[in-house]
């Protein structure tokens, strides 16, 4: 694949992100004034059978798609019909357990959130191979424009909803929202329509690939949301609500860098996937230059994550701080963890991603609640902590065994990274107790210009590769 269609990929996939991660963020702050811990952890609570049925809509057979190297007619409406069969079925699933799953944790009004909500499966259902297409066609600015739209409608309604008075409803409008918006745009940018054609070879020939990666998404699925409900029912909702803004925060460097080189490496690591030298190369130089990022921005974010809390969420935020600086530690990891799982997709190997996801999230559920119970929510977070590394080596060592080389280059970058980044984190942290007391945006604005400056100056001094490779394509791009 030519390198410009990666390149102009790479910026789409980014402007989609970012705007998203930035327009999400702004109605997040806003409705995190306007409601309260309580009203994101019920919510919360939601998030994990969500999710589950979310994978379920796409069924593997989304992945199987783009690794397919030539995909037909008969290849799209099979997919689209099972979908829609299967999301419909997840529906009717989460309207009847709604009860059950609010006797769980004993709060009546998950009921009716959760049969409303559910109406966001059956949305997702029908827009997959749109979404698909565009994916394996690298056409993100189209797909980058539709998904804008949605996160702007989604914003502007969940925040009008919120200042109406609708409470914990107004979050349940604004995905509903959002997704219906999403979709619309994409089937209206789209030329492709499903025909009446249901094939069973094709089925057959995808659920091949399919059929492990929706196994191995179940398990990723349940590995990223399984928090929600162990901490749901640990704890008070109120504790859910300060760990999911905390959490939500903390993702927005870490999965917004890895998102955007993972959507577009995919597709282009499956057409290179004979080609382990070339897939090596990327793998080993985009891996260096995400851990600089994000180890740098995690270790800002640990310096001013109290004055950060405060000015964007306020007062009745206070306990999600310590939740906010614990999870930066295990946000360094999770860059990378994504970009190995894509190697192992492009190789066509779901079946091990499957055995993988499997034994990871079996010792994660474990660990969450031993943690949780022995040492209440702190002993939670430290086991998520230790589990993003476990995670990030059992992916990186499976990997970089396909493409015949080793984990050790990346855990070297990756520590180079750690400790270039912590050396104006260690500095600034031990001139915040000799500096007077700040104003909140004060302490946001020198902590950073400080960190900034001392990690420049260290980059320079050590000739970081990372660095000199951003700041070489900046002025390129200037």
């Amino acid at each position: 694949m030519a390198k410009s269609v990666v390149f102009s990929g790479v910026i789409w996939a980014s402007i989609q992100r970012f705007g998203n991660l930035a327009i999400s963020f702004i109605s997040n702050m806003v409705m995190a004034r306007l409601l309260t811990p309580d009203d994101f952890g019920t919510i919360g609570m939601l998030m994990f059978f969500l999710a589950l049925a979310q994978t379920f809509v796409d069924s593997g057979f989304g992945a199987a798609l783009i690794q397919k190297k030539e995909i037909t007619e008969e290849d799209t409406s099979t997919v689209f019909f099972i979908n829609m069969g299967m999301s419909l079925l997840l529906y009717i699933l989460l309207y009847v357990g709604a009860p059950y799953i609010a006797d769980f944790y004993g709060i009546e009004v998950l009921t009716p959130l959760l049969r409303v909500m559910g109406f966001t499966v059956l949305i997702q259902g029908i827009t997959l191979i749109q979404t698909i297409q565009l994916q394996k066609k690298m056409n993100f600015k189209t797909l980058s424009i539709c998904n804008l739209s949605g996160s702007f409608v989604l914003a502007v309604t969940g925040i009008t909803a919120a200042i109406l008075g609708c409470g914990v409803w107004s979050l349940v409008i604004r995905s509903l929202a959002g997704a219906a918006t999403t979709s619309i745009m994409l089937w209206c940018v789209s030329k492709w329509r499903p025909s009446w054609i249901f094939s069973i070879n094709s089925f057959k020939q995808l659920f091949s690939f399919g059929g492990f990666m929706l196994l191995s998404s179940l398990f990723m699925a349940v590995s990223k949301n399984i928090h929600t409900m162990i901490v749901g029912k640990l704890f008070r909702p109120s504790t859910l609500g300060n760990f999911t803004q905390a959490r939500t925060l903390r993702n927005i460097p870490t999965e917004s860098c890895s998102a955007v080189i993972a959507q577009v490496l995919y597709p282009d690591f499956s057409n290179h996937q004979d080609d382990n030298g070339l897939i090596k190369e990327k793998l080993e130089k985009s891996a260096y230059i995400i851990s600089y990022i994000v180890t740098s921005m995690m270790f800002l974010c640990i310096l001013i994550g109290d004055p950060l809390i405060h000015l964007f969420y306020g007062g009745q935020w206070d306990e999600a701080v310590p939740y906010f600086q614990i999870l930066c530690l295990g946000g360094i990891p999770l860059c990378l963890q994504d970009i190995n799982i894509n190697v192992i997709k492009a190789k066509g190997k779901s079946g091990v991603l499957f055995t993988c996801n499997l034994v990871k999230v079996v010792i994660y559920c474990i660990l969450m609640v031993i943690g949780g119970k022995l040492w209440g929510i702190y002993g939670f977070l430290w086991v998520m902590v230790f589990y993003s590394f476990f995670a990030y080596f059992v992916y990186a060592i499976v990997g970089t065994h396909y493409i015949r080389t080793t984990i050790v280059r990346q855990l070297l970058n990756m520590m180079k990274c750690c400790i270039l980044a912590g050396i104006p984190l260690f500095l600034i942290m031990q001139l915040k107790t000799l500096m007077p007391s700040l104003h909140i945006i004060t302490q946001i604005i020198v902590y950073s210009f400080l960190y900034v400056t001392v990690l420049v100056l260290a980059s320079l001094i050590c000739r970081s590769f990372p660095f000199n490779y951003l700041k070489s394509n900046f002025k390129l791009k200037k």
